[in-house]
């Protein structure tokens, strides 16, 4: 099966198709190569923008495409989408880099691998030290057990919490959000609200955050945020019916926002491969501390089982947050009750279409419209990896977009 292109690989294609003079010279000083390209489609494309050059042309869109068949000339025009970083030589040589970092990785993988299948498992522990040995060169050392413990000690000592506060009093005081906390609800109880409400708030305490929204475009996702930040009738907005002030406080909160590191994902970035490689370019370029994924179901996968697929996609992203080492907010339906007369809260056995959400999870909050005639939604951390569970109430104030804790405790 041929590789899709990455995100990293159609950024560096375009920007030399659109940057040329300004970015070919960083080819040599990186070494980047045809072969470092995981996707071989972009791997013609890279040999075709050399071709050019070396011939004495300007690489650039025309001259390319007519060295390359079609489905390489689809992915040059869509690389072009993607040069928007022609200003940034750091970054462009850190994203040549990484696509060759990425490039040795598999090849240590495969070398493994022929040496498996070749030798036999009972052959290959001598040669094994010297593949490690490779994979080892610039990584850093390793961290020994003193090493932990003294970091441990020195987080208490300065008041370090590890993970990021919610802005809702009584989860706060149970958990912080770390690792990958899935938000689950069924249709209509505001799991969309409640991760844009926490993105504010993470934005007002000077978060970076990146969003990665499958379901609504961006500029909805905004509109919500303006209604829930500057208190503005969010119905109204829509239908421009706002009274004076609040078009005042409306345009007012649009500017700040404005300034906000706050990073949507391109509306086209729907399946895992491409959500997961977008996330990494937004936490590589604009250092995003928190992610937020709304929601699992509407992503493609890589599978046509949909209980397959959702387990894969659950997968990925729970080892991507790994990998990173940032919050994850990740957004999941629950199933619809199988009678309708009787709506019980949700449970962990609600999740759709997978039981590894469940396991993935560090955290889980379930979402639940407690009453049909009253706007009161039910909040219960059922899972906390770290720590204690907890429910409380939120008054549902849907037409501006937000939650208020209510004073009742259970």
């Amino acid at each position: 099966m041929m590789n899709e292109p990455t995100y990293e690989e159609l950024l560096i294609l375009g920007t030399l198709l659109e940057y040329w003079e300004e970015s070919h010279y960083m080819i040599d000083d990186t070494g980047l190569t045809a072969d470092h390209f995981e996707s071989d489609v972009c791997g013609e494309v890279f040999k075709a923008i050399i071709r050019v050059s070396e011939n004495g042309d300007q690489p650039h869109l025309l001259t390319v495409v007519k060295e390359l068949g079609q489905e390489a000339s689809e992915v040059a025009q869509i690389a072009m989408g993607n040069s928007d970083m022609g200003e940034s030589k750091a970054l462009f040589l850190n994203t040549c880099r990484s696509i060759i970092n990425a490039s040795k990785e598999r090849l240590l993988k495969n070398k493994l691998l022929r040496l498996i299948q070749d030798d036999g498992y009972e052959n290959i522990i001598g040669q094994l030290g010297d593949v490690y040995d490779e994979a080892i060169v610039g990584c850093g050392k390793d961290e020994t057990i003193a090493d932990i413990c003294n970091n441990v000690i020195h987080e208490y000592d300065h008041g370090v919490v590890e993970g990021l506060p919610s802005m809702f009093g009584k989860l706060n005081r149970v958990m912080t959000y770390r690792g990958m906390c899935v938000i689950g609800a069924r249709p209509g109880a505001g799991k969309t609200t409640f991760a844009l409400q926490e993105t504010a708030s993470q934005l007002g305490s000077g978060k970076r955050v990146g969003f990665v929204s499958v379901e609504m475009p961006a500029s909805q996702c905004i509109q919500r945020i303006i209604a829930n930040v500057g208190n503005v009738h969010g119905y109204r907005m829509m239908n421009r019916r706002l009274t004076t002030n609040e078009a005042n406080n409306m345009r007012e909160t649009a500017r700040e926002l404005a300034n906000m590191p706050l990073f949507f994902a391109p509306d086209e970035t729907q399946d895992i491969h491409k959500i997961c490689s977008w996330i990494e370019y937004a936490v590589k370029r604009h250092k995003v501390e928190f992610i937020v994924v709304d929601y699992l179901q509407l992503i493609k996968g890589r599978f046509n089982n949909r209980y397959e697929a959702v387990t894969d996609i659950s997968n990925s992203l729970a080892r991507l947050q790994k990998k990173l080492g940032i919050p994850f907010m990740v957004l999941s339906q629950l199933r619809r009750p199988s009678d309708s007369s009787t709506v019980k809260p949700p449970t962990m056995a609600d999740l759709r279409e997978s039981g590894s959400i469940e396991q993935d999870a560090t955290s889980i909050i379930l979402l639940h419209k407690k009453y049909e005639d009253k706007e009161i939604v039910q909040a219960t951390l059922e899972k906390n990896r770290h720590g204690q569970t907890t429910r409380f109430e939120l008054d549902a104030q849907f037409a501006y977009y937000r939650f208020v804790e209510r004073d009742e405790d259970y």
